[in-house]
C-alpha cells in the first residue's frame, strides 16, 4: 500500500514529464499536514499543494464510496471527518475550501452507486479461507 504513491507517480511521469506537478501531487497524498504521513514525512507547506487537494479528495471519495469489504460512510460523518482532521491530516486551508466548495454544491457524488466487487476477493471470501502454516522450515 505504501508504494501505490510512488508506482502512480512513475506512470504519471512515464507519460510525460509536463505531468511533473500533478505526479508530485499524487505521489505526496498521502503526507500528513502535522508530518506523521509517507512516504517522505513532509508536513504543512512542503507538502506540494496538489498533494494537500487530493488527500482532501482522496479520503472523501474513498470513504463515501461502496468497497468490496465494507458501506460508505454517510456524507455528513466523511465530513466530520475530515473538519476533525483539520490542521492534523490536512491542510487547514484546503479543508476549508473543499468545505466552501461542498457547501456551494461543486462537490457531489453518485448517488445509488452500482456496488463494484473484486471477483478474487468474492471468491476467496465465499469458499472460505484456508490457514497458512507459518513453521518456519530451516
Amino acid at each position: 500500500m505504501r508504494r501505490q504513491a510512488m508506482v502512480f507517480y512513475d506512470v504519471m511521469i512515464g507519460f510525460t514529464e509536463s505531468f511533473d506537478e500533478i505526479a508530485q501531487g499524487v505521489y505526496a497524498h498521502h503526507e500528513r499536514y502535522d508530518g506523521k504521513g509517507y512516504p517522505r514525512g513532509l508536513a504543512g507547506d512542503d507538502i506540494p499543494l496538489f498533494g494537500r487537494i487530493i488527500a482532501v479528495a482522496d479520503v472523501f471519495e474513498a470513504v463515501t464510496s461502496e468497497r468490496p469489504y465494507r458501506h460508505p460512510m454517510p456524507v455528513d460523518e466523511a465530513l466530520e471527518l475530515i473538519t476533525t482532521g483539520s490542521g492534523t491530516q490536512f491542510d487547514p486551508t484546503v479543508v476549508q475550501a473543499f468545505m466552501t466548495a461542498y457547501e456551494s454544491g461543486l462537490i457531489t457524488r453518485q448517488e445509488n452507486p452500482i456496488p463494484i466487487y473484486d471477483s478474487y476477493v468474492e471468491s476467496v471470501v465465499e469458499s472460505g479461507f484456508r490457514r497458512v502454516d507459518q513453521t518456519l522450515v530451516e
